[in-house]
């Protein structure tokens, strides 16, 4: 809860006017516990626990305080220690990587983000022939297979819950989530054709990219397509297979013309937001 008495009070002894940090009585009390610790080791009674609690005793004393108790030495203040946020994504345990600079200058990071363009790029090239070839693009008729509410066969003029194969169309794309960071982006958006001129609408992911002998392609961060390293592209199979998902099931009923899949200007350099976005996110 906050403090709404304007004056800071102490963890330690409940003190008003300063914190833990600045306690004068648990200062006063780590320099005589120190002492007493201190003393029983010079006379020899101390074991090596004892004098590895001592150097961690003096050492806290000597933060708070500015001198060490055993040594005498001054000790130099120092400012925070800043280390790039985004190093510590990807060092986590590595307490000095990153030091010295912040995620804007961030060498590691730029270099992630233009292998992502050109892994992005290189995968938009060949989501963008899959999609033109099969005819997946704005006016196609998918179906799905969908939970909502349907028709009751029972109960003429009354719904119930279902879930059941639909016919939907291709409403929109949404291209630039087509990222190498999202292989099986939801980009497509449809809508049941019997709910035309209503504000519904799914979302459907990208296809699989297949070869000749059924193998699904995949997707690397450096934009590497093979059936063997990276991630899955697409969740679902554009003609009848055997072994496609039958709880969500899809299929093309009807495709377009591969000449009207056209992305938006300067989509096939790799360039996008859920790019940037995806890096921002990551934070150590």
């Amino acid at each position: 809860m906050g403090n709404f008495r304007g004056t800071v009070t102490c963890g330690a002894c409940y003190g008003q006017g300063h914190n833990k940090r600045s306690c004068p009585r648990l200062t006063e009390r780590l320099e005589n516990n120190y002492k007493h610790l201190a003393d029983a080791i010079a006379n020899g009674g101390g074991s090596s626990w004892d004098e590895t609690r001592a150097e961690r005793m003096a050492m806290q004393i000597a933060k708070r305080t500015g001198t060490n108790p055993k040594t005498g030495e001054i000790l130099v203040k120092r400012g925070p220690k800043r280390r790039c946020s985004y190093c510590k994504y990807q060092q986590p345990y590595d307490e000095d990587h990153g030091v010295g600079h912040t995620r804007r200058t961030c060498a590691a990071m730029k270099e992630d983000r233009r292998a992502a363009i050109a892994g992005t790029a290189l995968m938009r090239k060949a989501v963008l022939e899959h999609m033109q070839e099969v005819g997946v693009g704005v006016g196609a008729l998918i179906q799905q297979r969908m939970s909502g509410y349907f028709p009751d066969p029972k109960n003429p003029g009354e719904t119930t819950w279902d879930r059941r194969e639909v016919a939907t169309m291709v409403r929109s794309i949404q291209w630039d989530a087509i990222t190498v960071f999202d292989p099986q982006a939801s980009i497509f958006i449809t809508q049941r054709v019997n709910e035309f001129g209503t504000n519904t609408q799914q979302y459907v992911e990208l296809p699989y990219i297949y070869d000749d002998t059924g193998e699904r392609m995949r997707v690397s961060e450096d934009g590497v397509i093979s059936a063997t390293e990276g991630n899955i592209i697409g969740t679902w199979y554009v003609g009848p297979h055997e072994n496609e998902n039958t709880y969500n099931r899809k299929r093309l009923l009807s495709g377009v013309s591969g000449a009207t899949i056209k992305p938006p200007a300067n989509w096939l350099s790799g360039e996008s937001p859920a790019i940037d976005a995806e890096l921002k996110q990551r934070k150590g």
